[in-house]
């Protein structure tokens, strides 16, 4: 499918042999692809859901180079990638109403979209029921020392992005690192292969070692299931969304470029579930409390999670858990369900971490 500015977009989908089975989209965060979602996709359509996953322009390994030549920032990733996922699936099953699952940058994909008039006009009516993970509406939380390091990132930003021209829109840091790492491990020569097995298993216990103060929790998301995390060699870094992050960083909260917000919560009027992670370091509690108060939707829930970081919600939970069952619930009932528990504290079970889907086009 392509945007609405002609890039060409990715869409993943595990299908139902039920002409009716329930629609769900679900629509990953920064630097995610769509098998780092494959868990949560798993939980839905063991229940049933006919499920399609969004990748936004230069996500993976950015071999399609789709984005090259135009702007690929995050007003167009927000207003023109999701919406055209949704239009596909809408397209697709024009008889049902879609539910929908962003986590962090993807679910400011929903709400920049459903809170654009002209946008939610035309997709709005076939929503049935969203959930927000972890998803930031604003920066206003950011301390500003952060913003005035973004203030120092932004220029630098802009640099490479010239510097890499507009045939190469990404970074590739970690692919690049573990590419080489992979080749030298295959030498013929022991001594570098050794040296490449030996460097690739300290690459990744730093980068477990990051990960685990920043992004993850030990409790949730075990070595095992974070090695399944690099061996996917996460996303590229799209330079144009990171210069509008720092920028929006440094000022407090995301605007279009004519200056208007793209987040507005007060106009959103489906059914809407959000989903907090206690030791949340990038959309601390307080915030999503903040998303939740905002929201124009009469139906709504606030699921808070005990003991969960930012990306532990949608890499570290086993079929049969107790949070993404509360996740399912909502959208199998969203009325019923919000006016029984409006508001909700879980403390995750995790009895495995693994990948349980293996994504195809």
């Amino acid at each position: 499918m392509r945007a609405a500015d002609g890039v060409d977009l990715l869409m993943y989908h595990w299908p139902q042999a039920r002409a009716d089975a329930p629609l769900i989209l679900l629509e990953p965060g920064l630097v995610e692809t769509a098998e780092m979602l494959s868990g949560v996709a798993m939980q839905f359509h063991q229940r049933g859901y006919d499920v399609y996953v969004g990748q936004v322009r230069l996500a993976g390994r950015g071999d399609e180079r789709s984005g090259q030549g135009v702007f690929n920032g995050l007003e167009e990733v927000l207003l023109a990638d999701f919406p055209a996922h949704l239009r596909e699936v809408i397209r697709r099953n024009p008889e049902r109403s879609v539910h929908l699952l962003g986590h962090s940058m993807g679910g400011m994909e929903i709400l920049a979209t459903l809170s654009n008039a002209k946008l939610a006009a035309e997709l709005g009516p076939h929503v049935k029921a969203v959930t927000l993970v972890t998803a930031p509406h604003e920066l206003s939380h950011v301390p500003l020392l952060v913003r005035a390091q973004c203030k120092v990132l932004l220029p630098l930003f802009q640099l490479a992005r010239r510097l890499v021209g507009r045939e190469r829109a990404t970074l590739e840091p970690h692919h690049t690192l573990v590419d080489f790492l992979e080749r030298l491990g295959r030498s013929r020569n022991p001594l570098a292969r050794g040296a490449g097995r030996k460097l690739e298993g300290l690459f990744i216990e730093f980068g477990n070692f990051v990960l685990n103060r920043t992004l993850v929790s030990m409790r949730h998301t075990t070595p095992e299931a974070m090695r399944q995390l690099w061996a996917q060699k996460i996303s590229t870094l799209p330079l144009d969304v990171l210069i509008d992050f720092a920028r929006a960083a440094a000022r407090g909260e995301f605007l279009a470029r004519d200056g208007t917000p793209l987040i507005v919560p007060e106009r959103i009027t489906v059914p809407v579930q959000v989903v907090r992670a206690e030791k949340d370091l990038l959309v601390p509690v307080a915030q999503q409390e903040g998303l939740y108060r905002r929201l124009g939707s009469k139906v709504k829930r606030l699921v808070s999670l005990t003991g969960m970081m930012h990306v532990d919600p949608v890499v570290a939970d086993a079929p049969g858990s107790s949070f993404l069952k509360a996740v399912v619930d909502f959208h199998d009932a969203p009325a019923e369900v919000s006016g029984r528990s409006p508001r909700v504290t879980i403390d995750p079970v995790v009895e495995r971490c693994e990948n349980r889907l293996t994504v195809s086009r």
